[in-house]
C-alpha cells in the first residue's frame, strides 16, 4: 500500500474552530507498507514498510525531515511489538541537527485482566536548553490490571538519561498510578498520583539550572452522567515541589466543578 500527502498552511492561516500547532509550513509525506496475514500460528499479522516526511516554511527553509523503517508484529495473547529505526533532520535555533534513533514498543495480554506494556528509545535528541545534539536512552514499562467488576489500575514508569560526549546531562524519572472505579454506566471516580524527579549534572550546562528538583501531583475526580447530553465533574488536585534544599512542599491545590452540556442543532 502506498500513501502520499501534501499540506500547505500560509503564515497568516487562522484556525478559529480548532487547534493547529504550527503555521507557515509546507509539508509532504509518504509511506510504503507491505502486510502479511495468517489465521493462526506464531503471528496473525506483520506490517513492514518505510515512512518519509519533509516540512519547510514559506521562504523555502527546511524545518523538519525524517525517514524511517518499521516492522509491526501482531501475535498470540494479543501481543504487539513495533520496531522503528530512523533518521531525522530538525531545525532549532538556526541550526539543523541530524538525529539517528530507534524505538521499540510492546504490549501483551497474558490474561483477560492483565495487560503488560513497555517502550524504549535510544539515539540522538536535541538538548534544547544547551542547544546541541546529545544522546538519550529512555525505558518505560507499564501495567494494567482489572481488579474485579468496575475497578481498574494503571501503573507506569518512565526513565530517561541524556548524555553529551560521554558526560551525563540529566537523569529523569516519572512514575504514575491511576485508579478508576465505575459504579455504573453513569458514575465513576478516578484517582491519579504522579511523581517526577530530575537530577542534573551542572558541570555540562551552559545556563544556570537547579541540580535536582522533584514534584508530586495528585488528583481525584468524580463524574456523573445526568443524561446522554449532560455530564457533571467534581474534583480536587494538589501539587507539591521539592529540591535538595527542601522537602516536598505543597505549592497549590484546587477544588473544581464543571458541567458539560451538548447542544443539538
Amino acid at each position: 500500500m502506498v500513501d502520499l500527502t501534501y499540506g500547505d498552511l500560509s503564515p497568516g492561516f487562522r484556525a478559529d474552530v480548532g487547534f493547529v500547532p504550527r503555521v507557515d509550513t509546507r509539508s509532504i509525506g509518504g509511506s510504503l507498507v507491505r502486510t502479511w496475514r495468517r489465521a493462526s500460528g506464531w503471528f496473525t499479522q506483520i506490517l513492514a514498510g518505510t515512512l518519509y516526511g519533509r516540512t519547510w516554511d514559506d521562504a523555502g527553509d527546511l524545518t523538519d525531515e525524517s525517514y524511517s523503517l518499521f516492522v509491526n508484529y501482531f501475535g498470540p495473547l494479543q501481543s504487539v511489538v513495533a520496531f522503528s529505526p530512523g533518521h531525522a533532520r530538525t531545525r532549532f535555533a538556526g541550526t539543523v541537527f541530524d538525529l539517528n534513533a530507534a524505538e521499540v514498543t510492546f504490549t501483551l495480554q497474558p490474561r483477560g485482566d492483565v495487560v503488560l506494556g513497555g517502550s524504549g528509545t535510544m539515539g540522538h535528541v536535541i538538548d534544547f536548553i544547551n542547544v546541541r545534539r546529545s544522546s538519550q536512552v529512555s525505558v518505560g514499562p507499564s501495567l494494567r490490571l482489572s481488579l474485579g467488576r468496575g475497578l481498574g489500575v494503571d501503573v507506569s514508569h518512565l526513565y530517561q538519561r541524556m548524555t553529551h560526549d560521554g558526560e551525563r546531562v540529566f537523569t529523569a524519572n516519572l512514575f504514575q498510578a491511576r485508579l478508576i472505579y465505575n459504579f455504573s454506566v453513569r458514575t465513576f471516580v478516578r484517582a491519579i498520583v504522579q511523581y517526577r524527579s530530575v537530577d542534573r549534572n551542572l558541570a555540562v550546562y551552559s545556563v544556570p539550572v537547579s541540580a535536582f528538583d522533584e514534584g508530586l501531583f495528585g488528583q481525584f475526580l468524580f463524574s456523573y452522567k445526568v443524561n446522554p447530553q449532560t455530564v457533571l465533574f467534581i474534583g480536587y488536585s494538589d501539587n507539591q515541589a521539592g529540591t535538595r534544599s527542601y522537602d516536598l512542599t505543597r505549592t497549590n491545590r484546587t477544588f473544581f466543578a464543571k458541567m458539560g452540556y451538548a447542544l443539538r442543532p
